[in-house]
């Protein structure tokens, strides 16, 4: 699949927004399915609570439809109602049922089986605790060391390319393609002398996707939230024509902690400003707006 396609697919970027919600929330979701039992037995997602959609009419209460008693607990959950597209009206109840208890944060995952149809694993695959977070639908994720090392995540994932944005961590796996940003997490650091490294090396896979290849890229730092998200800025700025400002936005959306620190911030300001150009020789402030 083209990614570009991707971003004119909403149900994709619906799938993915859910996903990256499981990994920021994860062991703080309550998440509640509205199915009939017999859809919820045949396929479910693991800590799910089914409600018997047939319940599920006006003027029905919280303690109706659920064993919650002590609704603070809940007000300071992220719940996740998940329900196939029949039964939207009564999700709809629901949703309304937690308002009316000040729930705040609450999301609606529509046509919960074609979730689970494009992220299989969560079902079935070895138990992880949490996933790198999903930018590029099927194609970009953006994690940390400790994910980037695990098997079970590069197979769930389906992995093939690697950008390493650590100064010392090990390229683990032998059968995936690496790019080695060798770079530390502080401000006086010159990132973007690899920019251009990192964006080839992304492209490329991109580019073997239009032709017919099924590669996906994770890009990873220590922690994932500074020297990694800033690679993963970059690109998106690229590839895209966005501002540092939306390319930003657009990132937190999907991974909330990135944080790239004031240096390379400034780095990717003038990146912009330089309308996108590699400039392997920065060196800071000496770098010229185009005009």
């Amino acid at each position: 699949m083209d990614p570009f396609d991707c971003f004119n697919d909403s149900h994709l970027l619906h799938y993915q927004y859910i996903f990256n919600i499981f990994q920021h929330y994860h062991g703080r979701v309550k998440h509640f399915d509205i199915r009939s039992p017999e859809e919820y037995r045949l396929i479910h997602l693991p800590l799910s609570v089914l409600i018997p959609f047939e319940i599920l009419v006006p003027k029905v209460t919280l303690s109706d439809i659920s064993k919650i008693t002590d609704t603070t607990k809940l007000r300071r959950q992220c719940i996740v109602i998940s329900f196939s597209l029949s039964y939207l009206p009564q999700a709809e109840i629901l949703r309304k049922i937690l308002l009316r208890n000040k729930c705040k944060e609450i999301h609606m995952l529509r046509d919960v089986e074609e979730f689970m149809l494009n992220y299989p694993f969560l079902i079935d695959g070895p138990r992880v605790k949490e996933y790198p977070n999903e930018i590029i639908p099927n194609f970009l994720y953006l994690g940390s060391e400790e994910q980037a090392h695990n098997p079970h995540i590069i197979q769930n994932l389906k992995i093939t390319h690697i950008v390493n944005a650590t100064k010392n961590g090990a390229n683990k796996f032998s059968n995936l393609k690496y790019c080695k940003v060798t770079v530390v997490d502080q401000e006086d650091e010159k990132i973007c002398r690899f920019f251009q490294k990192a964006y080839d090396f992304i492209e490329s896979a991109m580019h073997e996707n239009q032709l017919g290849a099924n590669n996906v890229v994770m890009v990873h730092c220590a922690l994932g939230v500074s020297r990694s998200a800033t690679i993963v800025v970059m690109f998106l700025m690229r590839t895209f024509g966005l501002s540092l400002e939306n390319a930003m936005k657009f990132l937190k959306k999907q991974r909330n902690k990135v944080e790239p620190n004031p240096g390379f911030l400034k780095q990717l300001e003038d990146f912009y400003e330089n309308k996108f150009k590699f400039n392997k020789t920065y060196t800071g402030n000496q770098l010229k707006k185009l005009e």
